[in-house]
């Protein structure tokens, strides 16, 4: 028999919140379950771990050991990330709304830091995803949990979790409204960061780039929609628009780098895009263009001017207007 068929699962709903020296064993296995892919071929055994996770982080308290703590946060990664891998999920996640609960009472925990954070991003991410999470049921949860992060400057683990619910948000909640003024103040973040510095950190540059491309297809998609009107939608898409011209010599040096170049270059394309398209000189002959050369730039910035000309002299055009 191995490690998975031997646990007692049946039992660990009846070990009480205070019987630390208990839990934390169980633990120490389940973490090791967690990761054995047979451990997830019997649903109601995955089922019952997690349950005892969140039954638990419901009514964690600031008294029990931290270690304890990431103990559970990490079991329930584990089967977050597994269950997502197989697809899964909804077979297991049902209440979802319990998870929130779960999140919004540890929040309030002395243990609740960057680190542990960080391990929270997978389970939040991917229960956001999931078609059976109502957003408009659990959206006081959402912003209490996007001002957490956000106060703990988790910026990486922010970006993934707005890209998330920008994907799937509607546009007259709160949620989205969080979403739309955080993104707003990375631009201008960004606009005073070290060009060295947004480079070296190529995850979180990535990261932000995609985030920028998926707010920006969804805004562009709707902004003219009657009833989007009374929201500001057009408004905050203009605010938008204005910050990433105003980054576009940054956007550029970004495309020159390895490991960026390739959404650098999505966002570049983009940008030129909505620089023209405020002049009224956008032609379906000069996206085309713009879009094939914008992805074909090379390291060799001196030969742009001639082999990507179209590209080189609208960038030059942005960075003129903006006097720089």
């Amino acid at each position: 028999m191995d490690i998975v068929h031997e646990f007692p699962f049946d039992e660990l709903l009846d070990i009480v919140g205070n019987d630390i020296k208990n839990i934390s064993r169980c633990l120490t296995v389940l973490i090791e379950i967690s990761n054995i892919n047979t451990f997830y071929e019997g649903p109601t055994r995955v089922s019952t771990t997690a349950n005892f996770a969140l039954s638990h982080l419901l009514v964690f308290q600031n008294n029990y050991p931290k270690d304890v703590f990431v103990m559970f946060l990490t079991l329930l990664k584990n089967i977050t990330i597994k269950l997502h891998s197989m697809e899964k999920m909804p077979l297991i996640f049902k209440n979802t709304d319990r998870i929130f609960e779960a999140f919004i009472h540890i929040f309030n925990l002395d243990h609740f830091c960057k680190n542990t954070g960080k391990i929270s991003i997978a389970v939040l991410t991917e229960v956001i995803k999931l078609k059976t999470t109502v957003l408009e049921k659990i959206e006081k949860y959402l912003v209490h949990i996007l001002e957490k992060f956000n106060q703990l400057s988790l910026i990486m683990e922010c970006d993934v979790l707005f890209d998330a619910l920008i994907q799937r948000c509607y546009l007259e909640t709160n949620v989205f409204t969080v979403c739309c003024t955080w993104i707003l103040n990375c631009l201008k973040v960004i606009k005073n960061t070290d060009i060295r510095n947004l480079s070296n950190d190529s995850e979180q540059t990535c990261s932000f780039l995609r985030t920028t491309n998926n707010f920006y297809r969804k805004l562009s998609r709707v902004r003219h929609i009657s009833k989007f009107k009374e929201i500001n939608v057009d408004c905050v898409f203009n605010s938008f628009v204005n910050d990433l011209v105003m980054l576009a010599q940054k956007i550029i040096h970004l495309c020159g780098y390895a490991d960026i170049e390739k959404d650098a270059k999505v966002v570049l394309a983009m940008t030129i895009f909505e620089f023209l398209n405020q002049d009224q000189r956008m032609t379906y002959i000069i996206e085309t263009t713009i879009q094939h050369e914008v992805q074909e730039l090379n390291s060799d910035v001196s030969g742009w001017w001639k082999k990507f000309s179209h590209s080189f002299f609208w960038m030059c055009h942005i960075l003129y207007a903006k006097k720089w």
